[in-house]
């Protein structure tokens, strides 16, 4: 189950950039035309399409270093540490935004958690 971890934060950061487009591309591009400078002014839904842009690049980082680090070593040295931290995102997200789509994050991060790598003796 480690092993697929990476792949599928992978994948869902790429869903999750492309969706940030369909679902909010005239306020993104609003707010783009607008200028950070003027963020202050934005509305809700330029404020919920920056963040879910914004959310793509750490979900990808977190695939990518998830899936490099597993298929060098056989399990991920950090994975518990990162699944808590992709978790506590999720829990955190869920207080506040209860009808957000980041739930969806807690089945990589429980991947993550419990998952058992390949390499023998990795937990």
């Amino acid at each position: 189950m480690l092993r697929w971890a990476g792949p599928v934060l992978i994948a869902f950061a790429l869903f999750h950039g492309v969706m940030s487009f369909i679902l909010f591309g005239e306020p993104l591009a609003t707010a783009a035309a607008q200028g950070p400078a003027s963020s202050l002014a934005w509305n809700g839904f330029e404020l919920a399409g920056w963040w879910f842009l914004l959310w793509t690049l750490p979900a990808l980082l977190f695939g990518i270093l998830a899936k490099a680090s597993h298929d060098r070593f056989g399990t991920i040295p950090a994975a518990r540490a990162l699944g808590l931290l992709l978790l506590s995102g999720v829990i955190l997200s869920g207080v506040f935004l209860t009808a957000s789509g980041l739930w969806a994050y807690a089945v990589p991060a429980l991947m993550l958690i419990i998952g058992r790598g390949t390499e023998p003796g990795s937990r």
